[in-house]
């Protein structure tokens, strides 16, 4: 939680979670985790060369909110679009994809888990902001970017990151996808030995510490 939302202690009944607040108080944003730090700085670079980039996140309230917030704050000249269920018409949900997909620019989206499926997505770039619950999840993210026509927008690859902090339930998370994905492309690799496998490099920033 520390490394994911900060902001989300502010709201938990745990005894661990009050002992931080009560020491850290104000300072206890989003901007200070880690795990959004290391995103702000590889966004900073993507919005630098003209880039897109597409965030996902299953928390709502305690993620994609703060992390808008944040980012609409530091990227003032970038449409940052967010996508979630409850709460926002169908209408604004197609607005921000076509605004996304149609700028010339770089431009951030960020979504909740309500945008895993039917979304065309045209982004070279995906970040897990969590690691996906489950590696059916992970897929259904990583192909809303690995689309059939993408190299007809210019996307010749796709970058998937899943940024994973060391020594926590996450990390354990993270190594039960790997093994799924790893099964699955076995099997996928006996069916379809004559087909090409999909141009997508995925990267795991792995090692930083909250």
């Amino acid at each position: 939680m520390i490394c994911n939302t900060t902001e989300g202690l502010k709201n938990s009944d745990s005894r661990f979670a009050k002992e931080i607040v009560s020491e850290f108080g104000d300072s206890i944003s989003i901007k200070n985790s880690a795990k959004y730090q290391l995103i702000e700085s590889n966004l900073e670079a993507y919005m630098e060369n003209n880039e897109k980039v597409v965030l996902f996140t299953f928390w709502t309230n305690g993620t994609l909110f703060p992390y808008y917030q944040e980012l609409m704050a530091t990227f003032k000249d970038v449409p940052v679009l967010p996508i979630w269920g409850v709460g926002m018409d169908s209408d604004t949900v197609t607005n921000n994809i076509k605004t996304f997909n149609s700028v010339s620019g770089p431009a951030i989206l960020i979504t909740s888990d309500v945008g895993q499926e039917g979304l065309n997505l045209y982004a070279p770039y995906l970040w897990n902001i969590e690691i996906p619950r489950t590696y059916a999840d992970y897929k259904q993210r990583k192909d809303r970017i690995n689309r059939a026509d993408s190299r007809s927008k210019g996307i010749t690859h796709t970058w998937v990151y899943r940024p994973v902090a060391m020594n926590t339930i996450e990390e354990r998370v993270d190594d039960k996808i790997l093994r799924r994905r790893s099964e699955a492309e076995s099997i996928r690799g006996v069916v379809d030995e004559n087909v090409d496998m999909e141009d997508t490099v995925d990267l795991t920033p792995k090692g930083f510490l909250f």
